[in-house]
């Protein structure tokens, strides 16, 4: 009587796995996921910004500077007056 374990095995010896990197070759690659929202200034002079959850800095050097904010801190930094989100 034979066994649907013997049936597993003899798939396993005859299984090759695809090797995805070869020689000379690049991987395709994906699209990296979104992690940073952009945010203008819309003031007159420079802002410094501290994010409330990372504690990174966000420096608007002048008018109409875009910075990339993490994510985790838009909810914090979309409450600071003269900075909008970017779409």
């Amino acid at each position: 009587m034979a066994c649907c374990g013997k049936g597993r095995e003899q798939l396993s010896t005859t299984f090759q796995p695809v090797v995805a990197e070869r020689a000379g070759q690049e991987m395709p690659t994906r699209p990296a996921p979104r992690f940073a929202i952009e945010f203008e200034y819309t003031g007159a002079t420079a802002l410094t910004v501290e994010g409330p959850v990372t504690g990174k800095t966000y420096r608007f050097e002048q008018a109409q500077a875009r910075v990339a904010v993490d994510v985790r801190d838009m909810p914090g930094i979309e409450q600071v007056p003269k900075l909008r989100r970017v779409e």
